[in-house]
């Protein structure tokens, strides 16, 4: 700071002071001219909250702010602004001061652009976009109406001079309504701008009458509003594993529709493996490459302008089975045969378990021979065998979609200890009372279906 003192030949005398701060700019202007626009374009244009930076870095500004936006029921919203500033420039939509979630968004070249195709009424409202970067934020936000389909075929019937009018009072009076936006459950508020003649009460209809005269046309009835249909319903479905599962369901409604695909609640989204594909007659859902972990039950949430439906569709995932639990076991030796017992599959692969194959092996043999194809309990007694032979077994599962995996191998039995296991072997006999007066859901309680 330098202060200068100067005294005038009246004895008079002022004092001045000068604050002077020496900065070495890290970009150096072109000429005086550039920045006398950069000031006249920060003066003009900045509307926004700039931080404290000691680079000359320029906070974003909306050199072309959003524009009011009106279109009707199942059209394309577009809304752009063209921004500038140092980059990198974060760009956010919001919607109803909330973050927009049904919509695309892009900035290419410093235009900020969203997108909504196929936009119902829940789409209107207020949407801002904001820009920043690490100098500071600017905003810009527009008014979304959307014109739903009823508006637009009253307006159809409309005398031309009603038209006209009520086409000149839009933005004069706001209805706040309340939906559900694409069966996602979240409540938004929003703007319609517009007037509809419904909404004029007959009382005011007749003030603007002159006294004895009667309204031009008759009010119009109101149709019953009724929730979209549900045709051509799938309740269960059964697909084999590693091919593709098509879950379909027709639709009668008013467009446009929105389906939406839930498992264990959770919304089913286009993948490499999912893809949902919904028309205006019927939605579906495609699952390639069905794995075990697809099967479940699928709840389907159709929705229109008039109400909502939902359906329940149940996916049985089926292969062949698990080979059979644990080692088969021998009881009840002999001298030239033995009883084989085994547990069955812990997994059956979504289907009735048909039938058994039993393979033996001789001591000193190569190979295994088949006993038989056909069993269809878990026990089975083997005959014909050599009282000094050694054997093995083993056991396969069969249900209608193929053969499991070779069980597990028997520990190799000899029947030489046969008579000796025979001796101690004693018989007990028991009296057996069956149980007629009760159920067997009395007893005990069914905690959960398996199978389908």
């Amino acid at each position: 700071m330098v202060k200068l003192r100067k005294r005038d030949a009246k004895n008079m005398s002022y004092v001045s002071s000068l604050h002077i701060r020496l900065q070495k700019p890290s970009q150096q202007p072109g000429s005086r001219q550039e920045t006398a626009d950069m000031a006249v374009s920060a003066a003009k244009f900045g509307i926004g909250t700039q931080r404290a930076n000691s680079e000359c870095t320029e906070c974003p500004v909306f050199t072309r702010p959003l524009t009011d936006v009106t279109v009707d029921e199942s059209s394309t919203i577009t809304l752009q602004g063209k921004v500038t500033g140092t980059p990198p420039i974060i760009i956010s939509w919001l919607l109803n001061g909330k973050t927009a979630k049904f919509g695309r968004a892009s900035f290419n070249n410093g235009v900020a652009q969203w997108v909504v195709e196929d936009c119902l009424p829940e789409d209107a409202g207020i949407y801002e976009c904001a820009a920043e970067n690490v100098a500071g934020r600017a905003s810009s936000s527009a008014t979304v109406t959307i014109r739903d389909f009823e508006m637009l075929q009253r307006l159809k019937h409309l005398p031309t001079q009603a038209r006209n009018t009520n086409c000149g009072r839009i933005g004069e009076s706001d209805s706040v309504l309340e939906s559900k936006h694409h069966g996602t459950g979240s409540k938004i508020q929003f703007s319609t701008n517009l007037l509809t003649l419904q909404e004029e009460t007959q009382e005011t209809k007749n003030r603007s009458l002159p006294k004895g005269s009667s309204p031009s046309r008759k009010k119009m009835a109101s149709k019953p509003v009724e929730p979209p249909q549900l045709v051509d319903l799938q309740t269960h479905l059964k697909v084999k594993a590693g091919q593709q599962a098509e879950l379909y369901v027709g639709i009668i409604g008013a467009p446009p529709i929105a389906a939406t695909w839930l498992k264990q609640k959770d919304q089913i989204l286009n993948s490499s493996r999912t893809s949902v594909d919904t028309t205006d007659t019927g939605t579906k859902l495609m699952i390639k490459d069905v794995q075990m972990d697809d099967a479940g039950h699928y709840t389907l949430v159709v929705k229109d302008r008039n109400g909502n439906v939902q359906h329940q569709i149940s996916l049985a995932v089926v292969d062949r089975p698990e080979p059979p639990a644990g080692r088969p076991c021998i009881s009840e030796l002999c001298r030239d045969s033995l009883t084989l017992s085994w547990s069955g599959p812990c997994y059956d692969g979504g289907c009735a378990i048909t039938s058994y194959i039993i393979e033996m092996k001789q001591s000193g043999d190569l190979e295994w021979k088949t006993l038989t194809d056909s069993c269809s309990s878990t026990s089975y007694q083997v005959n014909c065998l050599k009282s000094d032979g050694e054997y093995s077994f083993r056991i396969y599962a069969v249900n209608l979609y193929g053969v499991s995996e070779v069980g597990k191998e028997s520990k190799p039995v000899n029947l030489n200890n046969a008579e000796e296991k025979e001796d101690e072997k004693e018989e007990t006999a028991c009296c057996v009372t069956i149980n007629t007066s009760q159920k067997l859901t009395d007893l005990y309680i069914q905690q959960e279906c398996l199978g389908v």
